[in-house]
């Protein structure tokens, strides 16, 4: 005869077993609902529709009100995960590099009490991301790479309770991109207590999932059908004025910040996959900046929020290095660009030029392998004079560096990590 305890814990697995059968079952539904859902959107045009919506929606940004911001960036999203989509299935690669430039800004959390901030944030030599080379040297970058040190929750949020936006995105991941983060607190919260809304969630993976899903019922002609739908120069006019018309502000708020990121992913995928639409990108205009050069320093040089500037950095990284087939040379355009705008003397806001000498420093290791390998023009940098032109501005460099801070002097570090650059990789030290 069953005792009893036996008893209890054979019901107890059975109904276990029970709940594990349901939970299966409910996701194997919620699973072909979704399917179906993007085969009617897509069979009805919804794609071709919301393409064609947002380009008659746009207008000057700042003129906006919360709700057309919010709407305009709702349209972005859709028009982001389904061309990331059809990218994953016919351009598999262009999609793999746009989501590295996303993995990468994510913001980390602070250091443990262990960690020093010249191990913080550092990532194995395994650890693939948009700096390696093929021989898989390690980077002396003390914060260009972001490694995973939150955990991803595992949370699935009821597919009854989500919305069209939520099958396709899910919710964003918290994160304290502000400087005021950087310096230690947060409107006025201690970090240390903030700690937690740092950490991406479960649904930035879930995010990727929803992505392979979608790729996986768009390869083929489907894929492609798609992609021909889009006027690559029209979007990138777009989504370029869109950036342009935000960041000449000092400040910009939630909606105007996924605005930017997504209309950078969107237009670092439109470059990766058409080239020739550089042509126009070398040329843009608009009122906010008479030239493209100024509007790609405003972005990595952009006051108040790290993520934009982090975004900037590993867009304009990829563009420099990825692109072969461009009209004018991306990598010694944008070398140029940064070099033109060595910060004066104290020059503007420390926190703010942490990304750009980030940028510098990779563009002129990549410089000088470009240089052995005679694939650069020999003339853009001349190390000698650079490196003296370095070392004077380090001497007359004011430090701003409190006693007790966390706050660092991005300008003096900076301008240290590009002197160490030239002098190892422009064989300097070998004199």
């Amino acid at each position: 005869k069953e005792r009893p305890e036996e008893f209890l814990v054979s019901e107890l697995l059975a109904s276990n077993q029970k709940d594990i059968e349901e939970a299966l079952k409910t996701e194997a539904e919620t699973r072909e609902l979704k399917k179906t859902w993007i085969f009617r959107f897509l069979e009805k045009k919804g794609f071709e529709f919301s393409y064609e919506l947002f380009s008659k929606t746009q207008n000057n940004i700042a003129n906006m009100n919360s709700f057309e911001k919010n709407f305009l960036g709702f349209l972005l999203n859709i028009l982001k995960i389904f061309i990331t989509s059809a990218f994953l299935a016919v351009e598999p690669e262009v999609a793999n590099l746009v989501n590295l430039v996303k993995k990468q800004s994510l913001v980390k959390p602070p250091p443990k009490e262990e960690e020093t901030y010249d191990n913080w944030g550092a990532t194995s030599d395994h650890e693939e991301n948009i700096y390696s080379t093929p021989t898989g040297k390690k980077s002396i970058s003390r914060t260009l790479m972001v490694e995973d040190t939150g955990h991803f929750y595992d949370l699935d949020p009821d597919p009854m309770d989500m919305t069209t936006e939520d099958y396709l995105f899910g919710d964003d991941y918290d994160d304290l991109d502000s400087d005021k983060a950087a310096a230690g607190s947060d409107g006025g919260i201690p970090l240390k207590k903030k700690v937690s809304s740092l950490r991406p969630r479960a649904e930035e993976n879930a995010v990727e999932k929803k992505i392979e899903m979608l790729a996986s019922q768009l390869k083929g002609d489907l894929g492609d059908k798609m992609l021909k739908v889009i006027d690559f120069d029209q979007l990138q006019s777009i989504v370029l004025q869109s950036i342009a018309s935000i960041i000449v502000k000092e400040e910009m708020d939630f909606d105007e910040k996924k605005i930017v990121e997504s209309s950078l992913s969107l237009w670092l995928g439109c470059i990766l996959h058409n080239p020739k639409i550089l042509d126009n990108f070398f040329t843009f205009t608009c009122e906010e900046f008479s030239e493209v050069q100024d509007f790609i320093l405003r972005g990595i040089l952009y006051p108040s929020l790290h993520k934009i500037r982090e975004e900037f950095l590993h867009t304009l990284f990829l563009f420099a290095t990825k692109i072969e087939k461009a009209k004018e040379d991306t990598f010694e355009y944008t070398l140029k660009a940064m070099l033109s705008k060595l910060p004066k003397d104290n020059e503007g806001e420390e926190a703010c030029t942490s990304q750009y000498f980030e940028l510098v420093s990779k563009l002129i290791e990549e410089y000088f392998m470009r240089l052995e390998k005679e694939n650069v023009n020999k003339d853009i940098l001349d190390a000698t004079k650079f490196f003296t032109e370095v070392i004077e501005k380090i001497k007359s460099h004011q430090s701003r560096e409190g006693t007790n801070s966390l706050r660092q002097d991005e300008t003096l570090i900076g301008y240290l990590k590009i002197a160490h650059m030239v002098l190892e990789k422009g064989g300097l030290g070998e004199c």
